[in-house]
């Protein structure tokens, strides 16, 4: 028997001639974090991740999401991906947060006992890993001639059908703009049309919008099962909004049980309506 510090105690065990080191379930269990903790996280190379690190199943999801062909090999998927221009932020920005984890934990990122990516924000997961993935922003093509009204008739049919807000039991309107805004900016990157999508967005009366498009001159407001006194304070917001930005577009996004009243909501929908320049989409989530 030896002591190993304050580990515990290990058995040497002799065996037709071999020695054999024994153990205990609770060491080896401190040992194996000790190990895990000398491991360095991976750098993978961008085509690798998604044909090695993703399953098809995967890949078709972000596929769809961005409006890519779902047939072919998990290779062939891949490189369609990369050729639309996707980055690994698009491509994270629109899975799961449970595969997010999975992820994070493949590459090492969060040592056991270290931190638990289970507990760490979205946003701030999907940072780490795009972090870890190598990848070269291939020369950009000349961007589509696109007039400001195609561009804010696509954002509508997108954000009306096509964006599927990932949510989980306490997702707020703040976890939407993310991925709307990744979403966004990866659909018309991949497409070369001439965006530039900025959250947050500081208006010359000191007011921030939700995401703008300086290109184009288009605003979106973001809400978030809204209460009726913030219904009522975004009808406020969006007509100063009105002053500095040409059309503004107000997505609502609402939990059916949430609202019992769809009453409340249609009176302030009008409100909206009433507004020059506003399109208002309401979305069941």
């Amino acid at each position: 028997m030896k002591i190993l510090e304050s580990y515990g105690i290990v058995f040497k065990v002799k065996k037709d001639t071999k020695t054999y080191w024994v153990i205990p379930e609770d060491i080896w269990s401190d040992l194996l974090d000790m190990l895990t903790l000398l491991e360095p996280p991976q750098n993978v190379e961008f085509e690798e991740f998604l044909s090695k690190y993703l399953s098809k199943y995967h890949l078709q999801h972000i596929c769809r999401v961005y409006g890519l062909k779902v047939s072919g090999t998990k290779k062939e998927l891949a490189k369609n991906m990369m050729a639309y221009g996707l980055t690994p932020k698009d491509v994270l920005s629109v899975m799961y947060f449970e595969d997010l984890v999975d992820l994070s934990e493949k590459l090492n990122i969060y040592p056991w006992k270290e931190k638990n990516p289970k507990k760490i924000d979205r946003s701030v997961l999907i940072d780490d890993l795009a972090s870890h993935i190598i990848h070269k922003s291939m020369d950009k093509k000349v961007s589509k001639a696109i007039s400001s009204k195609e561009v804010f008739n696509i954002l509508v049919d997108l954000i009306s059908h096509k964006f599927i807000p990932i949510l989980k039991w306490n997702s707020n309107e703040s976890d939407i703009e993310k991925q709307l805004l990744a979403y966004l900016s990866g659909f018309f990157n991949c497409r070369n049309i001439d965006t530039h999508f900025i959250s947050q967005y500081k208006l010359p009366s000191g007011d921030r919008i939700d995401i703008y498009d300086i290109k184009n001159d288009i605003g979106i407001e973001l809400k978030y099962n809204p209460s009726r006194a913030h219904l009522r304070e975004t009808v406020q917001r969006v007509r100063e909004y009105r002053e500095d930005i040409n059309k503004i577009i107000v997505a609502i996004f609402y939990q059916a049980y949430s609202y019992s009243d769809t009453g409340m909501l249609k009176k302030y929908i009008q409100l909206l309506k009433e507004i020059s320049g506003i399109t208002v989409i309401l979305r069941e989530v």
